[in-house]
């Protein structure tokens, strides 16, 4: 089995890892190391970490550490692979080197694979390379857009590279409604906020405050203008504090299902 967050043997070498594989993993019963590390190191050149093999798994990305994982699997030799959603976060050169290792171990190695995955390219690579109609996918597709599990599709943009350096989460606690407010002030902010392009996403909070908007602006003095010239100038908002962003740990929004 190959997982979406790889487990590897961090003290290890890229080759003991699939050893370990091929000596515990094995249908036909525990093998010798001498058989085992030959079983490792056929798994690691078929998906392409032979040259990789001695170096520590420290060196290795994310992504070819989900390759180590798939090459642990084969090294014991199974019948059944199970993978789940080892396409997450890679870019298309990476999609497609690894849709390309799953159809091959099909092909060339005979496994039955099942495998759970949300990156609909790679799906779709793969169901083209598998001969399966672009239009049957699709048609799977819309049932999902129609029955609003699939509520749209994003390309994610990375904010640096179009000029956006600064991100911020703002707690905002608004004031509250009394009989001299012609509008409720959270009419006014809902209908405000949609309106303020530096918000790109605002969610309603339970506790001391009311709302929590994340703000991607070009930098500080494009922050303090639209905290002192939108936000802190509606009539609703009462109060802000603001969290500036240092590292993004993960992103992309998908959703375990």
């Amino acid at each position: 089995m190959a997982m979406q967050r790889p487990l590897p043997f961090g003290s290890m070498s890229v080759l003991e890892n699939a050893v370990l594989g091929a000596m515990f993993g094995a249908g036909d019963g525990r093998i010798g190391e001498r058989e085992a590390r030959i079983r490792a190191a056929d798994s690691l050149a078929f998906v392409g970490l032979a040259g990789r093999a001695e170096q520590p798994v420290s060196s290795l990305n994310l992504h070819q550490q989900r390759f180590l994982e798939m090459a642990k699997a084969l090294a014991g030799r199974p019948k059944l692979l199970l993978l789940d959603e080892v396409m997450a976060g890679l870019n298309e050169s990476e999609l497609a080197d690894s849709v390309a290792i799953v159809r091959n171990i099909r092909d060339e190695l005979g496994t039955t694979i099942l495998w759970v995955e949300h990156v609909m390219s790679a799906v779709i690579q793969l169901a083209r390379a598998l001969g399966l109609s672009r239009t049957t996918v699709q048609s799977r597709l819309a049932r999902l857009e129609r029955s609003g599990v699939i509520a749209g599709y994003v390309a994610v943009v990375s904010p640096e590279r179009v000029g956006l350096g600064l991100s911020a989460y703002i707690n905002v606690r608004l004031e509250k409604a009394s009989e001299t407010h012609k509008r409720n002030p959270m009419d006014q902010f809902k209908a405000a906020v949609q309106t303020w392009p530096e918000v790109v996403e605002c969610v309603a909070l339970t506790g001391e405050m009311d709302y929590l908007l994340q703000v991607v602006v070009e930098d500080m003095a494009h922050y303090s203008r639209f905290i002192m010239e939108t936000l802190l100038k509606h009539p609703s908002v009462e109060d802000c504090r603001s969290s500036f962003v240092l590292e993004r740990l993960k992103t992309g929004g998908a959703v375990a299902v």
